[in-house]
């Protein structure tokens, strides 16, 4: 999914968009376990287990983009 339609989702959802991006999924969701903002990854890096300092919520997106 391009930034512009998931702009558009999240602004559909009530959620602002951010500016800040991380390197890898691993970075974004350790960078949300400490304290500094939220991470949207398309999956998990490792199992959501109960003890996490994070909450994972699932994003009712549109389709993924066909490519090819």
């Amino acid at each position: 999914m391009s930034r512009v339609p998931l702009d558009a989702a999240l602004t559909r959802l009530g959620i602002t968009p951010a500016d800040a991006g991380a390197a890898g999924w691993n970075t974004a969701v350790l960078l949300a376990e400490l304290g500094f903002g939220h991470a949207l990854v398309p999956t998990l890096p490792y199992d959501a287990a109960a003890d996490r300092p994070v909450r994972f919520l699932p994003l009712p997106f549109p389709s993924p983009l066909t490519v090819g």
